[in-house]
């Protein structure tokens, strides 16, 4: 081995620690391994350091001594075996690669803590999606409960031998436009008679007929009726009550069957008698609308980063699949009634209520809901 390897092996071997912070590069591979996707990611980065550095050394092993003793040479310092100028000769070599070694050091340091960053900023992404993918299960797991309990209801529904289930409500729309027609009809025989003051228009007309579908006509129902409409319309409450008793207990001669029908704008109709009419549904459907309601609300309270407003509108469409179109029906001229204000109101800084938002109401059949006001909201296709 001549001087100028001698040379270098000195001055490498005295200021290693300085010239080459392999404690870097080594800090880089163990922060890398320790994710394997991260690592996956960098191989390539990896690779051409690592070849860097292997090129470098290779070219400093072969051609370092020459060229150092070449250039010595040319700046008149003996290359002589003498030990005093071999120490020299290394302290000009480390100071000359000294501080690119250290530059390359810096920059391995650099290297490691910024696929440490990298990699704790994918674990931070890796455990908010953790939080979010539990907050969804969950609510999916709570919004299908609410559908169970929402058969549930249908199910327990008994109003007689022939109307129990979701065919209860087949008869239940049937009575509510019945009444609405016995009230429409009860008023403008005589308006004169029914409310001499004051005009009653069709808005009132149906607000009255819903509470009576809602109440009942027995005498427990008719003060609270009162007090809902105001005192003003007090005379025409008594009026309808009498007017239902007729047409409930029509005089009948012996033998005859009793058959309860109302004239309408597109032809008379008539009761099933699978019921008792004007009996009421506040204990029937009281517990149906209001979760139902509670079942759209929570999905419209849902955090939008974690339930966005597309999946919003698919779970909503998920549970007006469970109604039949007497249930959407029955459930639209609820929402038109005092009792079911709730529907149309704004929340959450919505310019839209529930029905227009998660269109409520879809695909009824032409004529079904053919009295008072028909239904008009617009449809979405999302």
């Amino acid at each position: 081995m001549n001087l100028g390897a001698k040379v270098i092996i000195y001055g490498v071997g005295k200021d290693f620690g300085h010239w080459l912070d392999f404690k870097s590069l080594c800090l880089l591979l163990c922060v890398m391994k320790k994710n394997n996707e991260n690592f996956e990611t960098h191989k390539l980065v990896l690779f051409w350091i690592s070849l860097f550095i292997v090129v470098f050394s290779l070219v400093l092993l072969f051609a370092g001594p020459e060229l150092v003793k070449c250039r010595l040479q040319e700046w008149g310092i003996s290359t002589s075996k003498d030990a005093q100028n071999a120490g020299q000769i290394g302290d000009v070599f480390g100071g000359t690669l000294g501080p690119f070694i250290g530059w390359l050091a810096a920059v391995l340091t650099f290297a490691a803590f910024w696929v440490q960053y990298t990699a704790n900023e994918e674990q931070r992404k890796q455990f908010n999606k953790s939080i979010i993918d539990t907050s969804v299960d969950r609510f999916e797991t709570r919004f299908l409960t609410m559908i169970e309990i929402h058969r549930g209801n249908v199910e327990s529904l008994e109003l007689g031998p022939k109307a129990s289930g979701r065919r209860a409500f087949e008869s239940i729309f049937l009575e509510l436009k019945m009444i609405y027609w016995l009230v429409y009809n009860c008023y403008h025989d005589s308006p004169e008679d029914a409310s001499p003051d004051f005009p009653i228009s069709d808005d009132l007309l149906f607000q009255i007929a819903y509470l009576f579908f809602f109440f009942g006509a027995s005498e427990q129902s008719i003060p609270l009726i009162s007090e809902l409409v105001g005192p003003t319309f007090e005379q025409f409450i008594q009026n309808l009550q009498d007017y239902f008793i007729s047409v409930l207990h029509p005089e009948m001669e012996e033998g005859d069957e009793r058959n309860i029908f109302v004239s309408t704008d597109n032809g008379d109709l008539y009761w099933n008698n699978e019921y008792e009419f004007l009996s009421g549904h506040l204990t029937n459907l009281s517990h149906y609308i209001r979760h139902l309601f509670q079942s759209v609300k929570l999905v419209d309270d849902a955090d939008i980063e974690i339930i966005s407003e597309e999946r919003k509108y698919e779970f909503v469409s998920n549970l007006r699949a469970q109604l039949s179109v007497y249930e959407q029906a029955l459930l639209y001229y609820n929402s038109l009634s005092v009792l079911g204000e709730p529907w149309l109101a704004e929340y959450n800084g919505n310019e839209e209520n529930y029905f227009v938002k998660y269109c409520m109401i879809k695909s009824l059949p032409l004529g079904l809901a053919d009295f008072y006001k028909a239904p008009s909201f617009p449809e979405k296709n999302i």
